[in-house]
Order: structure tokens, then C-alpha cells, then sequence
């Protein structure tokens, strides 16, 4: 019987000197909590059929433009909480032409907020060149941006004399850090 007593006491002597920190409830009311969040953009492939004509083998048009609505950014929560985005371009190239790619967030009535305007590097053999584009958003600038609402992507191939063949792929990527506040 005073085997069992023992450990019993041992644990109320443990309980009994443990420390307590002192809680201050009124903290609460100072809740900051921050997450992070990825989506995909735009993306599309592009191939010889988009430049030549495949009948006549003559070049019919040098530059390709997709534009895509991003009605989330209108959204009230984005507006309040959305604290940093980050940017992402990227393009995987087989043509042996380079090519100039501009990317450009409008507003609903057509007014550039924010540009990106970069080369994509052409293939030297037709194998897979990358060229990526990063880019993170804060401040001043992101308050601008968060007034997008499509966002316009324009590749345009460089003619170089080489016969236009292979394939542009482009992917496109956010990264948002939000930061919520009671």
C-alpha cells in the first residue's frame, strides 16, 4: 500500500512547485497571423503552326498575345489581407529563335499598373533552353498592382533567317503572403 502512495506524492510534490507563467488574456486582441498561398497565372504552348503557315511555309504573324481576366484580385479579403506577391515567368524554348516577351497587369479599363519585359534566350541545337523571371512585390508597388485585373502576356519571335521550328511553353505563378489581423 505504501508503494502506491509514493508515486502520488511524488507527483503532487511536482505539480505543487511547477511554474506558472502569468497569462495575459488582453493579448487576444493582438492575433497576427500570416499564410502563404501559390496559383497558377496564364499558361500555353506555342509551336511553328502559330508563326508559319503550314500550306505556303511563309512566316504569317511574329507575335502571339493571350490575355486572361484575374477577377480574384478584386476580391475584398485579397485587397485587406494581401501584404507581398511574388512573381514567377517562365519559359521552356526549343525554337533556335529568341523571342521578346512582355507581360503586363491592367486595370478594368486597360491601364498598365505593372510591366515585365524580358528576352527569351533561343535553343542553340533545338533542345530546351529555360529562362525564368522572378520578381516580388511590396509596399508602394504592390498597392499599385493589386488594382489588376487581366493580365496580358505578348511573345513576339525575332527572325534571325533560321527556319521557325519547335515549341514555347510558358508557365506563370504568384506566391502571396497574406497577413491577418484581429
Amino acid at each position: 500500500m505504501k508503494l502506491r502512495i509514493i508515486p502520488f506524492i511524488l507527483f503532487f510534490c511536482l505539480v505543487s512547485i511547477s511554474c506558472v507563467k502569468d497569462v495575459d488574456f488582453d493579448q487576444a486582441d493582438e492575433i497576427y497571423l500570416e499564410n502563404e498561398f501559390e496559383t497558377d497565372l496564364v499558361y500555353f504552348t506555342l509551336n511553328t503552326s502559330n508563326f508559319v503557315d503550314a500550306d505556303s511555309n511563309a512566316v504569317v504573324d511574329t507575335l502571339v498575345t493571350q490575355t486572361t481576366n484575374l477577377e480574384f484580385l478584386d476580391d475584398d479579403f485579397i485587397q485587406e489581407n494581401l501584404v507581398e506577391i511574388a512573381l514567377e515567368l517562365r519559359y521552356d524554348n526549343t525554337f533556335l529563335q529568341s523571342f521578346e516577351n512582355e507581360a503586363v497587369f491592367l486595370s478594368r479599363n486597360n491601364q498598365e499598373l505593372y510591366n515585365i519585359t524580358f528576352t527569351v534566350s533561343g535553343s542553340p541545337d533545338g533542345s530546351v533552353v529555360t529562362t525564368q523571371f522572378k520578381d516580388t512585390l511590396r509596399g508602394a508597388e504592390l498597392e499599385r498592382f493589386k488594382r489588376s485585373i487581366k493580365l496580358k502576356v505578348s511573345a513576339a519571335i525575332e527572325q534571325d533567317g533560321d527556319p521557325i521550328e519547335g515549341n514555347l511553353d510558358f508557365r506563370s505563378k504568384a506566391y502571396y503572403r497574406f497577413l491577418f489581423e484581429q
